[in-house]
């Protein structure tokens, strides 16, 4: 997974930096935005509502999917993630957090992403 600067640091410099001089944090606004869905995974998300409303957690999963895909129509440029907490199984960077599984990185959203129905937290 690419670092979260480069996709907004200065393609064009406008200004040529002297010798031994290094760019700290020299970034412009690309047009992009960054949206990240940290989602409870536990178990008390997936019980049914009453008269077989869906979970809280399956209403969650329809509004991930509507927003992934507003922004694949109308801000395809966009980056996107999904993150699961409270779950058994761990999946992220040098899996330093337990219980914190990284479904997508952050990215452009894609098709892809809205048709990975089938998989669910912790798989």
């Amino acid at each position: 997974m690419p670092e979260w600067n480069t996709y907004y640091t200065n393609e064009e410099e406008d200004e040529e930096q002297e010798e031994g001089e290094q760019s700290a944090g020299d970034y412009k606004n690309t047009g992009r935005d960054s949206l990240v869905f940290l989602v409870d995974a536990s178990k008390e998300m997936f019980i049914k509502g009453e008269d077989g409303q869906p979970s809280n957690f399956d209403m969650t999963m329809q509004v991930v999917r509507s927003v992934y895909t507003s922004k694949i129509i109308s801000s395809h440029r966009d980056l996107v993630a999904l993150v699961f907490y409270g779950t058994e199984q761990s999946k992220n960077p040098r899996n330093s957090f337990k219980h914190v599984y990284v479904y997508h990185d952050l990215d452009e959203p894609g098709a892809k992403r809205v048709q990975g129905r089938g998989r669910s937290a912790g798989e």
